[in-house]
């Protein structure tokens, strides 16, 4: 009954144990990457987030004919890429303009 206890114990916790990935990220300065995604990619910005602890933005860009898609961060005058794309929705907006799922 003890080895059926400890069983279920580890089990549960190896469910919600943490992984961290590590991905390689391209990152050049902030002007250079919004000017390209805007004049050559004609993406525009629908949602800028700053993380409260360190300050970072993430700015998602979009193009609506394309359905493309660019994830950044942005840290003082650097930017990296975190994701590009192609196929969205955009989710419908609640009473604050803030998006709802």
């Amino acid at each position: 009954m003890k080895l059926l206890l400890l069983l279920s114990v580890i089990t549960s916790f190896s469910v919600f144990a943490e992984t961290k990935l590590q991905k390689p990220v391209n990152c050049y300065k902030t002007l250079v990457i919004i000017a390209d995604l805007q004049i050559k990619y004609n993406e525009h910005p629908i949602f800028v987030g700053i993380n409260n602890q360190s300050g970072i933005q993430t700015i998602l860009f979009v193009n609506d004919k394309a359905e493309a898609w660019t994830l950044i961060e942005v840290k003082d005058d650097m930017a990296c890429i975190l994701g590009i794309g192609e196929k969205y929705v955009q989710i419908g907006f609640n009473e604050v303009g803030a998006k709802k799922l």
